[in-house]
């Protein structure tokens, strides 16, 4: 069994590659086009309960082709393909970790983003992912953030810190 000390944005972990799956993710939480005191996450079922994160997912990579898309990348597509929605990226918040409830020898380090909406697909419905948990977007006001009424997935390790000190500046 080999392994080896990586670092990504300041995490330091141990990869084991026999032991789990490593991935990088990307997840924006954007901000309402007219109210500035809401965000828009999406609302989870979770083991039974309900709880709230940022639209997002793993960085997509072809390793035949030698292709990756960047954390960027990843948060503006997710999005489009979460919400329907056209984004800009405003700028990087931080990152967190986080061990995948549907598989948990799958772990996430996650660059989180804050960011606009250029656009709507009008005709979007729905995530169309059979992989994923089902979902339902949510303006979230962002006070109710800072005072710790909404709840965060506890398994998002450090995502509820870096959203209440964002957004308590």
């Amino acid at each position: 069994m080999q392994s080896s000390l990586c670092i990504f944005f300041g995490l330091k972990y141990k990869k084991d590659v026999e032991s789990g799956l490593f991935f990088l993710s990307a997840k924006i939480i954007l901000r309402h086009p007219t109210d500035q005191s809401k965000v828009l996450l999406i609302k989870r079922m979770v083991n039974g309960k309900f709880s709230y994160e940022p639209a997002g997912g793993k960085v997509e990579c072809d390793f035949k082709s030698k292709i990756a898309e960047s954390l960027e990348e990843c948060a503006v597509r997710e999005a489009q393909e979460e919400l329907g929605l056209t984004v800009k990226i405003e700028h990087y918040i931080g990152s967190y970790y986080f061990f995948w409830i549907i598989d948990s020898n799958k772990c996430s380090s996650c660059a989180l983003f804050i960011g606009t909406i250029t656009s709507q697909d009008e005709e979007f419905v729905a995530n169309a992912d059979a992989c994923e948990l089902p979902i339902e977007p949510e303006w979230i006001m962002i006070d109710n953030l800072i005072n710790k009424k909404v709840p965060i997935d506890v398994c998002h390790v450090g995502l509820e810190n870096l959203m209440i000190n964002y957004f308590s500046k």
